[in-house]
């Protein structure tokens, strides 16, 4: 959980006829035989459906615990089609969760002040706790890649695709009627949003109005905010800096051949670089580890998450590797979800 004072939650899954639980130290998990007869308290999925002016929205729940959540976890892990689990303790201990219903595709993860926004495809769904979840259909505004909370709500980017949201759930379209873009990633820090992709750099300050600007060159995949300026990296080991969304910095080679994901991780940029891990703290001279990974990250302080087609693995500064969770399903993403304002 979130320190020895909280109250205790008990997080319950059905699994088979036991019920997994955290204990009040949130230490670890405490096991107990249930009959039959007490499967009232195991797993249950309530899908009901409302019509909305911007689609349709259902939601999903669950009987995890008498007691929900307090608030939203600190990490969220799921697979691009299914799986989803979720941690409250530092990325210690992991709970598998009911996915949100209708949803089809995941893509990325926001947080904002009291909620959690996942969006894919031309679906969003919302969560307070990381268990119940409020589904809402966008389709029509093209394919949703990417979402980043700040100036007060979401922002959501992709194929022909960019999107406000006070709630995550109702959408308003700010594409000016442009729908030739391409964006794959958005970020939001110093009090404006900067998204990039295929070509073309954009930015806003409100995220309602924007301003485009074509910077060509190999696909951007990944941004992250850190030491005064916004870093974008992406193929052929392309990296740009900008400090407005408007001009670059820099715009050249980083000597490796693809980058993937890019995080601000304690004071360093930290990326993904064929199966490893690359870190600068100034996304200039990039020093190799020797930790491997061949999938998602996630880092929140010090503390490191990885997504690995085996399962969930937790690192201290990247140091060793230690696996936390295995779900039924490969999950290949992760995030950590502290509050950005």
């Amino acid at each position: 959980m979130r320190g020895a004072s909280i109250i205790a939650m008990l997080l319950v899954v059905a699994c088979d006829d036991e019920v997994i639980g955290f204990d009040e130290t949130g230490g670890g998990s405490t096991e107990a035989a249930v009959s039959e007869g007490a499967a009232s308290v195991a797993s249950e999925t309530d899908s009901t459906g409302s019509s909305t002016s911007e689609g349709t929205l259902e939601s999903s729940s669950t009987g995890i615990g008498e007691d929900p959540p307090l608030g939203p976890p600190q990490y969220v892990a799921y697979g691009r089609e299914a799986g989803l689990a979720v941690s409250y303790d530092d990325a210690q201990t992991w709970v598998d969760v009911p996915e949100p219903a209708g949803m089809i595709e995941r893509e990325d993860l926001a947080r904002g002040e009291e909620r959690i926004v996942l969006v894919g495809g031309a679906d969003t769904a919302v969560t307070f706790d990381g268990v119940s979840w409020e589904h809402a259909d966008v389709d029509g505004l093209g394919y949703i890649r990417g979402v980043a909370y700040g100036s007060g709500g979401f922002v959501s980017v992709g194929l022909d695709h960019l999107a406000w949201s006070w709630d995550g759930l109702a959408w308003d379209d700010v594409r000016e009627g442009s729908t030739d873009f391409d964006l794959v990633d958005v970020a939001y820090a110093d009090d404006r949003f900067v998204a990039v992709g295929v070509g073309q750099m954009a930015t806003s300050q409100n995220g309602q109005e924007w301003t485009f600007t074509t910077i060509g060159g190999p696909k951007l995949t990944s941004i992250a905010f850190g030491d005064g300026r916004f870093v974008a990296v992406g193929e052929e080991g392309r990296i740009i800096e900008t400090q407005d969304g408007l001009t670059l910095l820099r715009d050249a080679s980083s000597g490796f051949l693809n980058l993937g994901e890019l995080h601000f991780c304690d004071d360093s940029f930290v990326v993904t670089d064929s199966g490893g891990f690359l870190v600068s703290p100034d996304a200039d001279a990039w020093e190799s580890l020797e930790t491997p990974n061949d999938g998602n990250f996630a880092c929140s302080g010090s503390t490191y998450v990885l997504a690995k087609t085996e399962g969930l693995f937790r690192s201290v500064q990247l140091g060793a590797l230690d696996a936390v969770h295995e779900p039924p399903v490969p999950l290949t993403r992760v995030h950590a979800t502290p509050l950005k304002k």
